[in-house]
C-alpha cells in the first residue's frame, strides 16, 4: 500500500531587507532616545535653577545671562555674578548635564541631514525638467495659414464680434466727426489653430510666429516639482516663476560627498550663512561618519561645538 508523502514544510519567510538609509536613521532615533533617558537620569540632581541656568548657557553660550535669568536676576548688572555663574555652571552635575545636552542638540542635527540632501538632490534632478514649469514657444500667427495668408478667424463668432466692435467705434466716431475704422474682413478664412507651427512661407511673420508664454499647473508639476519655489508678481504684473539654486544644491552635495575634502566643521560654517537646507545638508560629511557605526557621546559632544563654533 502506498502511502503518500507528507507535504514539505513551507519555507521560512525571510523578512525584507532593510535600506541602509532605513537602518541608519533607526540607529540615529536610537541614539537620541538613550541620549534623553541619559538626560533625565542627569537632572535628577539638580536644583529646578541649576538645570535651567545649564539649559540656557547650551543655548546662548553665555555664563552669566544664563545664571542671572535663572536664578531671577535678569538684566542686573554686577561684576561678581561672572564668579557666581562659573560657581554653579562649573559644579560636576552641571558639567554633566552641559555635556548631555550637546550631545542630544548634535543627535538632533543628524536626524533630518539625510532627508535635506534628498531634498537637494531632488531639486537637481528636477532641473532636467525646467521646461515644465514655464516656457516660451513660437506658434504661427494670424496669416500663417489663412486662406492667400489673410488673416484667419477661429470661427464666425469671433468674427462677428470684432465686427461688431468696429461698428460700435464707428457710430462714435461719426458723432465726433472723425474719420471711421475699417471693418474686418473674413477673406483668410476661419479655423485658426494658437498652438499650430509657423509657416515659413507666411509674408507677415516670415516664418518667425509668434512669441508665447506658456505657464504650467502649478498643482501638476510632476517631476519638476521639487524645483517649483512659487509665483512672483512684479509692479507691472508681470508673473517670474521662482525656483529653487539647481547650482548651490549641486554644490552642497558635492560638499557633503567629500569632493572638495573639507572638514566637518568647514563644511558647515561654510553652508551657515546659507538656507536651512544648505547647512543642515552640508553637516552629511559629518553624518556619513555615523550611518554605519554607533555615535559616542564625546564624538556628538565633539561635532556639537564644530558646528556651533
Amino acid at each position: 500500500m502506498e502511502h503518500n508523502a507528507p507535504p514539505a514544510a513551507p519555507e521560512p519567510r525571510t523578512p525584507a531587507k532593510r535600506t541602509a538609509s532605513a537602518d541608519a536613521a533607526a540607529r540615529r532615533l536610537a541614539r537620541s532616545e538613550e541620549l534623553r533617558t541619559r538626560l533625565a537620569a542627569c537632572s535628577a540632581n539638580l536644583t529646578p535653577q541649576q538645570q535651567r541656568a545649564c539649559e540656557l548657557f547650551v543655548a546662548t553660550r553665555n555664563k552669566v545671562q544664563a545664571w542671572r535669568e535663572a536664578y531671577g536676576h535678569a538684566g542686573r548688572k554686577n561684576v561678581r555674578d561672572y564668579g557666581r555663574a562659573c560657581e554653579v555652571l562649573n559644579l560636576p552635575q552641571c558639567l554633566t548635564y552641559i555635556r548631555e545636552l550637546e550631545a542630544i542638540a548634535a543627535a538632533n542635527i543628524l536626524l533630518d541631514v539625510q532627508a535635506l540632501l534628498d531634498k537637494d538632490r531632488a531639486i537637481v534632478e528636477a532641473a532636467d525638467h525646467a521646461n515644465d514649469l514655464s516656457r516660451i514657444v513660437y506658434t504661427s500667427c494670424r496669416h500663417c495659414h489663412g486662406i492667400e495668408h489673410g488673416y484667419q478667424w477661429i470661427d464666425l463668432g469671433e468674427y462677428l464680434e470684432a465686427v461688431t466692435k468696429v461698428q460700435d467705434a464707428n457710430a462714435e466716431r461719426r458723432e465726433r466727426k472723425v474719420r471711421e475704422l475699417p471693418e474686418p474682413d473674413d477673406r483668410g478664412g476661419f479655423g485658426y489653430d494658437p498652438s499650430a507651427e509657423p509657416n515659413i512661407a507666411c509674408p507677415k511673420c516670415e516664418g518667425a510666429g509668434r512669441m508665447q508664454t506658456v505657464w504650467a499647473d502649478t498643482t501638476k508639476l510632476g517631476p519638476a516639482a521639487p524645483l517649483y519655489r512659487g509665483i512672483k508678481q512684479g509692479a507691472n504684473g508681470q508673473l517670474e516663476v521662482l525656483t529653487h539654486d539647481v547650482d548651490k544644491a549641486k554644490e552642497r552635495l558635492l560638499r557633503a560627498a567629500g569632493v572638495f575634502k573639507d572638514s566637518a566643521a568647514d563644511v558647515a560654517r561654510g553652508a551657515a550663512a546659507g538656507a536651512a537646507a544648505g547647512a543642515a545638508a552640508a553637516t552629511a560629511a559629518a553624518a556619513r561618519r555615523v550611518v554605519d557605526e554607533p555615535m559616542t557621546a564625546e564624538q556628538a559632544q565633539r561635532l556639537y561645538l564644530e558646528l556651533a563654533g
